[in-house]
């Protein structure tokens, strides 16, 4: 799982994209897209990961 969506390694001459947000639900990461243009330039779009939304249950006990 890489955090930030993407990550360079080897002197920034490999890259790792992750594509998934919220991997499996259990890790808080961002997945990225890797544009890379006519001249080779590349740029990246982040995907955040989604935000969960507590859910709160009323029960009536009698």
């Amino acid at each position: 799982v890489v955090e930030d969506g993407y990550e360079f390694f080897a002197d920034r001459q490999l890259v790792t994209l992750f594509s998934a947000p919220n991997y499996c639900g259990e890790f808080d990461n961002a997945g990225a897209l890797m544009n890379v243009d006519e001249t080779l330039m590349c740029s990246f779009q982040i995907l955040k990961p989604y935000e969960k939304k507590q859910n709160f249950f009323m029960t009536t006990r009698i």
